[in-house]
């Protein structure tokens, strides 16, 4: 689930509610069990970076672009295939695939045949982040209709 949020006191209710508590929680069941908890360093990590690039995420920006304009206005015909620069003519889609991939191989030194792996482990963890927050729900559901009764 991706939730975008400009209110900071939202953003940092939301962080606790949906990262912090459940990470807090799988990584305690990851020590009750033997193994490493990974979640709330992972999640430090992701808030941290968060921070940083907040400024530029969170603000709006008027980028002109007059001087690229006029310069593919002023390409001979044989020059524009060999130039191409115009992004009205990029596909978008396209660009951003190849982008991640990117990011994913040269930069996080991440090969692509760990993705099949990625998808098994994302599907089970989308499966458990919901699970827990149904369960996390109704723990509230309980604890408000518990007051509930005691003001009735």
């Amino acid at each position: 689930m991706l939730r975008l949020s400009k209110n900071k006191y939202e953003y940092t209710i939301l962080c606790f509610l949906l990262h912090t508590l459940p990470a807090f929680i799988i990584d305690s069941l990851a020590k009750l069990t033997g193994r490493k908890p990974q979640l709330l360093d992972g999640y430090k990590k992701m808030h941290k970076f968060s921070e940083v690039i907040a400024y530029f995420a969170l603000q709006s920006w008027t980028f002109h672009d007059n001087n690229t304009k006029s310069l593919i206005k002023k390409l001979s015909k044989l020059d524009r295939p060999l130039f191409r620069f115009d992004v009205t003519k990029l596909d978008w889609n396209e660009y951003f695939k190849k982008h991640v991939v990117g990011i994913r191989l040269y930069i996080l030194k991440d090969p692509m045949d760990t993705v099949p792996e990625a998808l098994r482990r994302n599907t089970k963890l989308y499966m458990i982040h919901y699970t827990l927050m149904s369960f996390l729900v109704a723990i509230l559901m309980l604890v408000v209709y518990g007051l509930f009764l005691l003001f009735v």
